[in-house]
């Protein structure tokens, strides 16, 4: 019991919850950057990734737009990505390009 109630201290309570997602969550700490238009980049952090999407974090995404492109790469290949939530510092992004990555 006491091993229990050290993992829900944490863990947090979310450890017996089923996730609602269609695909499993995996945990990463992943330095990515955003790409907007043809020049503009800016750093973010890839916290939790799916097949079809990633939760990233960010300086502010105040000016961040509904749609950009993501590289995990630099800059080599990119991931079109919508912005599905956002929170001041971070922001729960959908990969717009799986159907095609997985046609591949």
């Amino acid at each position: 019991m006491a091993a229990l109630k050290r993992c829900l201290f944490f863990c947090g309570t979310d450890v017996f919850m089923k996730q609602k997602r269609q695909h499993l969550r995996s945990r990463v700490l992943k330095g990515a950057k955003i790409v907007i238009g043809d020049s503009s980049l800016f750093d973010c952090v890839v916290r939790d990734l799916t097949k079809t999407g990633a939760r990233v974090k960010i300086a502010n995404t105040v000016h961040l737009p509904d749609r950009f492109a993501l590289t995990f790469d630099g800059g080599r290949t990119f991931r079109e990505c919508a912005v599905i939530w956002r929170e001041f510092a971070e922001a729960g992004i959908q990969f717009l390009d799986v159907s095609q990555q997985s046609a591949a």
